[in-house]
C-alpha cells in the first residue's frame, strides 16, 4: 500500500499526517487564526456524500453557487487578510424544519438578503452586498426588494457568477477606498 501524502498547511508548512488527519487545532481555528485563513493543500471540503438520489436542478444550482462562494471566500482571505473578518456569509438559504424556521424569523432572518456582505466602506458606498448566482440563475422577488433597499441606504449590490466576477467586483470596490 503506498504511503499517503501528508496535507501541508499553506501558512506554516506543517505536515498533517494520517495520525493527525482531523487535528488541525495547532493552527486552524485557533487564537492565532480565528477566521480560518489557514488552508490545507489537498484537503477536500464539504460533507460526506449522501446516499444517491436524483437531485433537482435547483439543488444542483445551489450546490454550484455554494462551491463558487466557498472559493471566493478562500481567495478573498488569502488576497486581503486584513479584511478577513469583514467578509461574511448570510446563511439564509437551506431547508429548515418549521420550528427552526419560525425561530430564525423571530431572530431577524429575512428572505432575499445577499449571500455575502463585505462590511468595509469606500468613498462611495457603506458596504458591498454580494449575491452569488450560478449559470443563468435569476434573482427572486425578495432579492430584488433587498437590492433596492440596500442601494437606497448607500450600499453597493453586485451579482457574481464566478470567482473572476467576484475578484473584479471586490478589487474595484476596494480600489475606491
Amino acid at each position: 500500500m503506498p504511503t499517503p501524502k501528508p496535507n501541508r498547511c499553506r501558512r506554516n508548512s506543517q505536515d498533517h499526517t494520517n495520525e493527525r488527519a482531523n487535528d488541525y487545532s495547532h493552527c486552524h481555528g485557533s487564537e492565532r487564526d480565528p477566521v480560518g485563513i489557514l488552508l490545507l493543500v489537498g484537503e477536500e471540503t464539504g460533507a460526506e456524500k449522501a446516499p444517491y438520489r436524483k437531485t433537482t436542478k435547483t439543488e444542483r444550482m445551489r450546490g454550484i453557487e455554494a462551491n463558487i462562494q466557498a472559493s471566493c471566500v478562500r481567495v478573498f482571505r488569502l488576497k486581503w487578510p486584513e479584511y478577513a473578518w469583514m467578509l461574511f456569509a448570510i446563511p439564509n438559504g437551506g431547508s429548515r424544519n418549521p420550528i427552526e424556521a419560525h425561530n430564525l424569523k423571530l431572530q431577524g432572518v429575512l428572505p432575499g438578503v445577499t449571500d455575502m456582505i463585505l462590511l468595509v466602506p469606500n468613498q462611495k458606498h457603506a458596504s458591498l452586498c454580494i449575491e452569488m448566482k450560478a449559470g443563468k440563475g435569476r434573482q427572486s422577488d425578495y432579492q430584488k426588494e433587498f437590492q433596492q433597499a440596500a442601494e437606497k441606504f448607500g450600499n453597493k449590490y453586485v451579482i457574481c457568477r464566478s470567482v473572476d466576477d467576484f475578484l473584479t467586483e471586490v478589487t474595484s470596490y476596494l480600489h475606491d477606498r
